[in-house]
């Protein structure tokens, strides 16, 4: 397996979160072992400011770290799209609800300490050939919450009005945005229904103002 690793993936940057200095040392040593070039922080912030996001293959994350957490630092690299690196969490204390929400903001992998050599290491040759995926082929993200817009369109409205309450909805948040930009199937679904209860909130106001127009007719 080291071999084959090497051959593949010679001098790929593999950066590690930890606030454990042991931790730290004991990764850096595994992923040179295999030829890959590796280099530490202590805290998010660190890597925030002086890591080569941009660069970096895979990110190996402790979720939880003095000052910023994993989960937060996750979701700010997400607004550095293209640069976002792959990202494998790892963590000895981590919540199921932790898990959940890092996998579905895109997390290659969630391993529990102790974990194994050759599943850190399988974690890190996905992460490093969903990075190069995405250089071949840079996927659109939401313009409002920077994930991937898959291949969900946009829902089926029931009529005009409906289109352009919720295309209005979207604009508060987004000005400038146009169906055209897309969103994902979440954020479509939210807004969606948001923009289906304004609507029926607008009609049945109007209803109301007929009402009233009619009594003070009689």
């Amino acid at each position: 397996m080291k071999a084959l690793m090497k051959n593949e993936t010679r001098g790929a940057l593999i950066s590690i979160v930890d606030d454990e200095e042991c931790v730290r040392e004991s990764l850096s040593s595994l992923i040179r072992s295999v030829g890959y070039k590796a280099e530490d922080y202590d805290s998010a912030e660190d890597f925030l400011t002086e890591g080569k996001w941009d660069e970096t293959a895979c990110l190996i994350l402790d979720v939880r770290l003095q000052g910023m957490g994993g989960l937060e630092l996750q979701r700010r690299l997400a607004e550095l799209e293209p640069g976002r690196p792959p990202i494998v969490f790892i963590s000895g204390h981590a919540t199921e609800r932790d898990q959940a929400w890092a996998t579905q903001r895109g997390a290659v992998a969630f391993l529990r300490k102790p974990f194994s050599d050759e599943t850190l290491l399988g974690a890190v040759k996905e992460s490093i050939a969903r990075k190069r995926r995405k250089g071949e082929v840079r996927p659109k993200v939401c313009p409002l919450c920077h994930e991937s817009l898959g291949v969900a369109g946009a829902p089926e409205f029931e009529d005009e009005t409906l289109r352009a309450t919720v295309t209005d909805v979207v604009k508060t948040v987004k000005p400038g945005w146009t169906e055209a930009d897309g969103l994902c199937g979440r954020c479509w679904s939210f807004y969606h229904g948001l923009g289906r209860m304004i609507a029926v909130s607008r009609n049945a106001e109007g209803k109301h103002g007929e009402v009233a127009t009619l009594r003070e007719g009689r």
